[in-house]
């Protein structure tokens, strides 16, 4: 699970430490030009992909975009699934959301406007610091950008079938695949252990959430576009049509394609500018 995004620009400081549980406890942060301590810019925490189990920091979606929208970013990397079950992931990312608030005047970072922003597992790990930290003022995030992550486990299967879309990956219920790797056990021998990994499953005890953009190929061949309609239709249900925005991107992949494209980057732009202002 992961897009090729376009490479990055040089970090503004690179590898730094935001945790001491494990060497992936690092971060890169980029700085817009005009950022400093008297004028602080609003952050996106940027989350990875690849399938829980590999991507690193500097596979970045639209970087120079963001920057020059005047967004900082924090590229995070994360233990991965060989190294630690679920919820170290979750742990990892409130400790790099802790270490931007707690660093925001040294960086020149404004605590108050902070967003996640993901794609494949790092979209169901920016949803899940969306929802999971939403109630918490030491770690919540105004708002939350997620491309075509995966939202409920056990479902995986039956909702890429009902794209119609040839698979390009094994059975998501089954063991070896990314998501029975995550929770340290089979997707479809413990359905339980799967939900508890689920954003869908902290929706149900939060009192509230950030507003969600989320965007999905309509020809993903590794995460079914339903998926993200599970998360749209559980936040509205929840917290009203304004809560979560959602776009199904024509003739497009597991990223690539529109995600590549002037209008979806515009829209991830104009919804931060709201969301963060």
């Amino acid at each position: 699970m992961g897009m090729t995004p376009g490479q990055a620009p040089s970090p503004t400081f690179a590898d730094v430490r935001y945790a001491d549980l494990a060497p992936r406890n690092v971060c890169d942060i980029y700085l817009p030009a005009a950022a400093s301590p008297a004028k602080p810019c609003p952050v996106v925490v940027w989350i990875h992909g690849g399938a829980f189990r590999l991507g690193d920091k500097r596979n970045i979606a639209m970087p120079a975009r963001l920057i020059d929208a005047g967004f900082a970013i924090v590229s995070i990397n994360y233990r991965l699934s060989q190294q630690a079950i679920w919820p170290a992931q979750l742990e990892d990312l409130a400790n790099a959301i802790g270490f931007v608030r707690a660093n925001a005047a040294e960086y020149g970072f404004d605590a108050g406007r902070l967003a996640a922003f993901g794609s494949s597992a790092g979209g169901h790990l920016a949803a899940m610091a969306g929802i999971a930290f939403a109630d918490d003022p030491e770690l919540r995030v105004q708002s939350v950008v997620d491309w075509y992550g995966p939202i409920h486990f056990e479902h995986m299967d039956h909702d890429i079938g009902l794209t119609g879309v040839e698979r390009g990956s094994p059975p998501n219920g089954e063991a070896g695949s990314p998501e029975s790797d995550l929770i340290g056990a089979v997707v479809n021998d413990r359905p339980d252990l799967a939900y508890a990994a689920s954003p869908l499953c902290y929706l149900e005890k939060s009192d509230s959430a950030p507003p969600f953009l989320i965007m999905h190929g309509d020809s993903d061949p590794l995460i079914g576009a339903p998926q993200s309609v599970r998360l749209r239709n559980a936040l509205h249900e929840r917290f009203g049509p304004g809560a979560a925005e959602y776009h199904l991107l024509p003739d497009t992949g597991h990223g690539g394609g529109a995600f590549e494209t002037d209008w979806a980057q515009d829209l991830v732009v104009g919804f931060l500018r709201r969301t963060l202002a």
